[in-house]
């Protein structure tokens, strides 16, 4: 088997003592794929230790015909622990994946978090995005608290933290249990429900009507109904009496309504036996004198008189008000010095007017006077009533004491006496980096919330150490450095270069300037200029300049359309080809086929002249989806895919790279049945192998119809 033949070539770079890249070539021994993998494997060890050492390793004349080879000859000359690709972010992470501080397969996420203003671990209204491993202080996770400037968490009905004040039955706010409402009978609180003469709970929200129990003759749960004569009555006949002072009582006898007059000018009549009769008639024999209407004699013996017996005491000071042990006079016969009062306290003073002190007509008042407990002469709201002439000592005539336990009466905003804290302007501290910015309140100094500072010099109070990197991340380590632009995608950068922020550098620049050319990925150039080519071909010519149908180079000579190089075939207007040869000059008339070519066999089966699918032409609408082969393949950089779609559906035609990262997506629309011809063109895409996908989605039930792959290799 053939040895490891390594050569060098143009554009090769030196690094340290080995070479990149390091060219190995067939000696054209190796002819077949298998032959290939097997050679490549039992040099792995040497290729290997090759590869750490110069970085790359180049393989010229190996049989490489296409993508498909190409694939199997890489699957079998990669060393252990190398891929195809350099899409690993951290290679000492498996994963790849990183938490928010930057840990491998760590566990810290950005959560949302709440502003726990009053400490108790329960957040607030205000929140924030933290990574879960970083949070800052003063902040939870959780929005659960009812007031943030509440530590208790606790309001009462006023919303006052840790107040007293309660609903009463009325739905009244404040700390007075004695103006509560009261239960009606109902059991309603301030309601108006009464308990009715029937002893039923009435009105209000009872819906019962007070006394609707009552008969006609207001009995509780009687069937009285009243008769338009008598009345309401239930018991047996009544005796009536004549009246003649018409005063309703009576002094004749009249028994079962049969009148018995009793003297001889008195008459009687037939009477309802179930009421009271009409006037002069009484049912009672009460009256002491039927010549007095109201039978009523005074003390002195006087029909309807005034004079009565009352308590008269002794008024000796003649003061009007009396005093001593009372007797009883008729007021018609009440001696001299007599009064209907014993209000006299003194009956020694005319005046009868003592002060509070007891003396007559002294000058000493009782009045409300007010605790002084600091002795500062100014009394509190403990008040009580004294006599002027006997105040105890402590007690003042004034409630203006402010505070009774500090004798200056000064107290400053924290109600210290004498104290010195004072009222000043606070800046909220959001990041807790002792720097205020922002929102601003007044607080008294000895009462300041936690997360307020007196100066407001923070320039961004979510920061903590107040400094930003290029990509606005709090005390993040991206920095401004110069990138190169790196055209071929080789990871080598070219020409002049910019500054970019390291955490957001754009796509296709590189931090280095190392590339030779950046047209080449490879960065090799044959001594034609070639990227990646082969040199002088067997014709003489480079590759880039290839030979005429004569053997110049760079020529001009072509065939014409009867394969006659520098010939002047052409065709008539019947599409007949008038064909010459250059050996003896002489016209022969050769029929063209129905796609104009000299002598030709006309199209393949399927297509038309064009090489087009036969369908697209014609507009017919295929029986199935289906996703053909693109054309031409290889390609650079341009190349047409034809799909037949069967049905009105949505499609997706996506360009993936090997890795199967999308690179650009052809279309993603609705599309109507039949035969349609798209075009990708690759300029600015690497050279390599491509995978062409075709998806096609149902519009209303979103079920996958139909889905194909192909591969298309694009060769610069």
């Amino acid at each position: 088997m053939q040895p490891i033949n390594y050569v060098e070539v143009a554009h090769q770079l030196d690094c340290a003592d080995s070479v990149l890249p390091s060219v190995v070539v067939n000696d054209g021994s190796l002819t077949t794929q298998q032959e290939c993998a097997d050679w490549i494997k039992s040099k792995l060890p040497e290729l290997e230790a090759k590869l750490a050492e110069s970085g790359a390793i180049l393989f010229r004349g190996f049989p490489v015909d296409s993508a498909e080879t190409f694939d199997e000859f890489c699957s079998g000359d990669v060393p252990s622990g190398w891929v195809n690709n350099s899409s690993d972010t951290d290679d000492d992470c498996y994963s790849n994946y990183h938490d928010c501080v930057g840990v491998c397969d760590g566990d810290a996420a950005i959560q949302t978090y709440w502003n726990d203003n009053d400490g108790d671990g329960l957040g607030g209204e205000t929140f924030d995005e933290f990574c879960s491993a970083d949070v800052p202080s003063g902040w939870v996770n959780n929005s659960s608290d009812i007031d943030d400037d509440c530590y208790s968490n606790y309001l009462d009905c006023s919303g006052v933290c840790d107040g007293d004040a309660i609903l009463d039955n009325c739905d009244v706010c404040d700390n007075d249990p004695a103006n509560d409402c009261p239960f009606d009978c109902e059991g309603v609180a301030g309601g108006s429900a009464i308990i009715d003469d029937c002893g039923i709970c009435s009105y209000g929200t009872t819906g019962h009507m007070p006394n609707s129990d009552m008969d006609d003759c207001d009995v509780c749960f009687g069937n009285n109904e009243a008769d338009e004569g008598c009345g309401c009555f239930t018991g047996p006949p009544i005796d009536y009496w004549y009246d003649l002072d018409n005063d309703g009582l009576g002094s004749c006898t009249v028994a079962d309504g049969n009148c018995l007059p009793c003297e001889e000018d008195s008459f009687c009549e037939s009477f309802c036996v179930w009421g009271i009769p009409s006037d002069n008639w009484a049912d009672n024999t009460d009256d002491e004198d039927d010549s007095c209407y109201s039978n009523y004699h005074d003390c002195a013996g006087v029909c309807n008189g005034f004079s009565q017996v009352n308590t008269y005491y002794d008024d000796s000071d003649g003061d009007s008000l009396g005093a001593g042990i009372g007797q009883e006079f008729c007021s018609a016969e009440v001696p001299s010095g007599w009064v209907l009062n014993s209000d006299d306290d003194d009956d020694s003073c005319y005046s009868n007017y003592h002060d509070c002190m007891g003396i007559c007509d002294g000058s000493d008042i009782v009045i409300i006077y007010f605790f002084d407990n600091d002795g500062d002469g100014l009394g509190s709201e403990t008040f009580d009533e004294f006599c002027s002439g006997d105040v105890p000592s402590g007690w003042v005539n004034n409630s203006s004491d402010a505070d009774d336990d500090c004798y200056s009466n000064y107290h400053d905003c924290a109600g210290v006496c004498d104290g010195d804290a004072v009222v000043q302007a606070y800046w909220n501290d959001n990041d807790g980096d002792g720097l205020g910015a922002g929102t601003f309140d007044n607080f008294c100094s000895g009462d300041v919330p936690s997360g307020w500072v007196l100066n407001s010099d923070d320039e961004d109070d979510n920061c903590l150490s107040n400094y930003y990197d290029c990509s606005g991340v709090c005390d993040g380590d991206a920095a401004m450095q110069t990138y190169w632009n790196d055209g071929d995608g080789d990871g080598l950068g070219d020409g002049p270069g910019q500054e970019f922020c390291s955490a957001d550098i754009p796509s296709g620049w590189v931090n280095n300037s190392s590339d030779i050319d950046d047209e080449c990925v490879s960065n090799l150039v044959d001594g034609c200029g070639v990227c990646d080519g082969p040199g002088v071909e067997a014709d003489g010519c480079c590759s880039n300049v290839p030979a005429d149908c004569s053997g110049s180079c760079g020529g001009s000579v072509a065939l014409d359309e009867c394969s006659n190089c520098g010939g002047d075939c052409a065709v008539d207007t019947d599409g007949f080809v008038t064909c010459s040869t250059t050996e003896d000059n002489a016209n022969n008339l050769t029929v063209a086929d129905i796609c104009g070519t000299c002598g030709g066999n006309g199209p393949v089966e399927g297509y038309d002249c064009d090489g087009v699918m036969l369908g697209f032409k014609d507009n017919l609408i295929p029986d199935k989806f289906a996703l053909n082969q693109n054309y031409p393949n290889p390609f650079n950089p341009t190349t047409t895919i034809e799909i037949a779609v069967s049905e009105f559906s949505m499609v997706n035609v996506n360009i993936y790279d090997i890795q199967g990262r999308l690179i650009d997506t052809i279309i993603s629309d609705a599309m109507q049945p039949g035969y349609h011809r798209l075009q990708w063109n690759a300029k600015g895409v690497a050279s390599g192998m491509y995978i062409l996908e075709m998806r096609v989605i149902h519009l209303g039930s979103q079920q996958l119809l139909y889905k194909d792959l192909r591969k298309m290799l694009l060769m610069r």
